[in-house]
């Protein structure tokens, strides 16, 4: 018998990263060809990070969320294997660690006063990691390629954005989550994910977990008072996924999705079939 019987992809590395199905079939109470219940919020999947302490976060992504990241991620794929192939230069190649991440050598030298400055504490890093981390040397010589067309006054920089932002969740709480012994009932648990696309790099999913005061509004809403956060509580995983680990994963998901629908159609059909009939009785 599997340990894992709702996992419908997994990467693991140093961390884990993996995806639980929780799709839910529409009751004889909803229009039945609509197949997912509530796809706004409670068929969705879990998305869990395990990192290298072994301790896990967890974040939920509903299927209406999930198929518009499908979408973006469908569109952004072949832009990154440009990226990919196509000759690197200093204005194509892209930070990817440090406070600079995200940028490449061109815009920290045209964007910031201290460019020059930040570059050299950069380059510094990267090649007291160099041994560790061989790729450094890619974004080193960018560096250095870009610095001397910024001292000669040769230095131009594309408008094309690299890093993009697939999805933030924004803070949600589970009401039904069990609140630890030691905090006011008022606690709940909230979870934020999100996803960056670095194209031509990498996918990074990041999950916060934390308790921390909801009140429910008069109009339904929940509304998170993070400032009121339980510290003790508090954790943040986040883990990088080539571009190819991530469009597996959406890959099984899609296959989970058509699954789902494949082994509900007749009873959904059916259950169309004798709900219309009656009403036209009536």
């Amino acid at each position: 018998m599997s340990n894992y019987p709702l996992e419908i992809a997994l990467v693991q590395k140093k961390q884990t990263f993996y995806i639980n199905s929780h799709l839910v079939p529409v009751g004889k109470d909803d229009a039945p060809l609509l197949t997912y219940k509530n796809p706004e919020s409670l068929s969705r999947y879990e998305i869990v990070i395990i990192n290298e302490d072994k301790k896990a976060t967890t974040a939920n992504v509903p299927v209406n969320e999930i198929l518009r990241l499908q979408r973006i991620s469908d569109y952004l794929y072949p832009k990154h294997l440009e990226k990919t192939w196509k000759p690197k230069t200093a204005d194509d190649v892209i930070i990817t660690s440090g406070k600079l991440k995200g940028r490449t050598p061109s815009q920290v030298l045209l964007e910031d006063a201290d460019g020059k400055d930040s570059l050299r504490n950069q380059y510094k890093w990267l090649k007291d990691n160099l041994d560790k981390y061989p790729k450094n040397k890619i974004q080193m010589d960018a560096i250095e390629q870009a610095v001397k067309l910024f001292e000669a006054g040769k230095l131009e920089v594309s408008n094309e954005v690299s890093n993009i932002e697939l999805y933030e969740s924004g803070m949600r709480p589970l009401m039904s989550r069990s609140v630890p012994s030691n905090l006011d009932s008022k606690y709940k648990f909230v979870y934020e994910i999100s996803l960056e696309w670095l194209l031509g790099e990498s996918v990074t999913v990041s999950i916060l977990n934390y308790y921390a005061p909801v009140e429910k509004l008069p109009d339904g809403r929940l509304n998170v008072m993070k400032s009121s956060y339980d510290k003790a509580t508090f954790i943040k995983n986040s883990m990088t996924l080539t571009a190819d680990e991530w469009m597996n994963c959406l890959y099984n998901i899609n296959m989970d999705m058509r699954r789902f629908e494949q082994i509900n159609a007749e009873k959904t059909y059916k259950e169309s079939a004798e709900q219309s009939y009656q009403q036209r009785g009536n």
